[in-house]
């Protein structure tokens, strides 16, 4: 049997890509990139948002959580628990509280508690016995970096007063960090852009949009609202 996977965000290939690497060659079907539905195919396919999962009528689909499986207000089809979820076959989570939300409106539907996968290449970590600080290639003692992050604004997708960022509040105050530590700055991939970019320059702040290079360079991570905090 060969399993299809889906991933139009470099945020949700991040979390398909280790799954994908696990299986065994004779099993990989296509590994699709597009933001367009796919053509209809016997293959089961992979994805990593409701959204994505929507492009791929008539397969059967697995769904991995993308995040930390937060929830708002139970219904978001985009959010663990939430509605029109029954066409998934399995749910692939990184916790028991997400499977217990799925279960509680979909108890048909397994879960699969299976962590974090895209963070298995950093274990286990590589720690500084001088400073406690991450040990990584071009590490000084002492003198830690700090990533500051902000998440996408998603009002109107039915998280009104829960999905708004803080970039408004902290912006003016963001070049007193760089005056003090190495700072980079990062977002959400919906919200990153060259304006958010010319911003973070401006302040001093080097702009880094790829969430792995803020692992493997960031001391501390400073974020509003995101599953990468938990990462």
């Amino acid at each position: 049997m060969l399993i299809d996977f889906l991933a139009t965000s470099r945020s949700y290939s991040n979390h398909l890509d280790p799954i994908w690497a696990a299986l065994s060659p004779e099993t990989r079907g296509t590994y699709h990139h597009e933001s367009v539905d796919l053509p209809s195919s016997r293959n089961p396919t992979v994805v990593a948002s409701f959204g994505d999962g929507q492009r791929c009528p008539g397969r059967a689909l697995a769904l991995v959580e993308h995040g930390a499986g937060q929830t708002y207000d139970g219904t978001n089809p985009a959010y663990p628990g939430g509605l029109r979820r029954e066409r998934f076959g399995l749910f692939v989570v990184p916790s028991q509280r997400v499977a217990d939300a799925n279960l509680a409106r979909y108890p048909h539907i397994p879960n699969a508690v299976v962590g974090c996968p895209f963070l298995d290449r950093w274990l286990p970590p590589k720690i500084c016995a001088g400073c406690g600080l991450g040990d990584r290639p071009g590490h000084e003692c002492h003198t830690p970096t700090v990533a500051v992050s902000f998440h996408a604004n998603l009002d109107g997708k039915g998280m009104d007063g829960f999905a708004r960022n803080c970039w408004g509040t902290y912006a003016p105050v963001l070049g007193e960090l760089a005056d003090r530590w190495t700072t980079l700055g990062h977002g959400h991939p919906r919200w990153m852009s060259v304006d958010t970019e010319t911003t973070y320059r401006s302040c001093g702040i080097e702009p880094v949009r790829e969430w792995a290079e803020v692992i493997d360079r960031a001391d501390l991570y400073v974020v509003d609202s995101s599953s990468s905090g938990f990462e």
